[in-house]
């Protein structure tokens, strides 16, 4: 048998070498159009796995803070006529009247208890009755705050010593209890080492306070003090209610902004136009919804132009408008 040329061996080892670059040219032809086909879709998908939604709702924000206050009323302080036990009738926090007999003195050294004898205790004026007096009563009073200077008053506080009163049992001349006029609106004093509170409280200032009880009125700054580690507020109340009369320190919150409405997250705001807007899903688009910024605390924002319950997306850095969100 005859031999084959070795130049056709070389011929077909050849077109052996060539075939496969070919089918790898194919293949990547191929991947390149079904990447460019998917791009895409695949970009949409993985876009919408990061974007994140939000729900409008409708909220009160605030910016408060909490603090200790120093209560200054209109009290009157009542001593017991006679040593003796003081026996009350009235109710503790309660109303009376002019001349109402809030209790009696039964009188020491009697022989028999029929014998005692007991001398009426009346309410020299209207108001509330506590029987929780603490010594400050005659030194801190409201009509006496137009002549006192704020310093001063930082100086009868912390020199002042409380009285603490043991009741049955007093003397002669003893505090027993105080009548409260609530018809004359108190004082609070503050005291506080929150510094940053100097750009929220100016004098002359109203300025809204929440109480423990919940309720909330309203105070006008009457003076403010700065020194190197307190910052010191003195406030009127306008129509507060009936505070607790058993302590004269109470916590309040101070009120410095307020707004309700439909409340978003500060971070979903994009400006388009130098406009205010979100962005929503409208039919599975990303599209821009212009809103109008009423009022900012923290990272809320109080806006107009969404309806409570409607979603927006949290996150718009992540997405463009008019980009498909499955």
């Amino acid at each position: 048998m005859k031999k084959r040329p070795q130049k056709n061996h070389k011929r077909v080892w050849h077109r052996h070498k060539v075939q496969p670059d070919k089918k790898k040219v194919l293949a990547g032809a191929l991947l390149l159009i079904a990447v460019l086909f998917l791009y895409h879709p695949l970009k949409n998908f993985a876009v919408s796995k990061m974007v994140r939604f939000g729900t409008a709702e409708w909220k009160v924000l605030e910016q408060s803070t909490q603090e200790e206050a120093l209560i200054i009323r209109e009290e009157n302080v009542i001593t017991a006529p006679s040593d003796g036990t003081f026996e009350t009738v009235a109710a503790d926090n309660g109303k009376v009247a002019v001349g109402q007999i809030i209790g009696y003195i039964k009188t020491r050294g009697a022989a028999a208890q029929a014998d005692a004898l007991k001398i009426p205790v009346k309410a020299p004026k209207a108001g509330l009755l506590s029987y929780h007096t603490d010594g400050l009563e005659d030194v801190l009073k409201p009509d006496l705050l137009n002549n006192l200077h704020i310093d001063k008053i930082a100086s009868i506080i912390s020199q002042q010593q409380k009285e603490t009163v043991h009741l049955p049992q007093t003397a002669q001349g003893k505090p027993i209890c105080k009548i409260v006029d609530n018809l004359v609106n108190p004082y609070f004093y503050i005291e506080t080492d929150h510094q940053n509170l100097e750009r929220f409280v100016e004098k002359g200032e109203k300025i809204s306070v929440r109480f423990p009880n919940g309720l909330a009125s309203q105070v006008v700054v009457q003076e403010v003090k700065k020194s190197d580690h307190k910052f010191i507020i003195l406030v009127k109340a306008l129509n507060a209610p009936d505070l607790d009369l058993t302590t004269r320190e109470l916590p309040i919150e101070l009120i410095f902004d307020s707004y309700e409405g439909v409340v978003i997250s500060k971070n979903a705001l994009v400006k388009e136009n130098d406009e205010d807007g979100v962005f929503i899903s409208r039919e599975k688009v990303c599209v821009w919804k212009k809103v109008e910024i009423m009022g900012s605390i923290g990272n809320e924002t109080v806006v107009s132009g969404l309806e409570v319950g409607e979603q927006y997306i949290i996150n718009p850095s992540f997405i463009k408008k008019g980009q498909i969100i499955n």
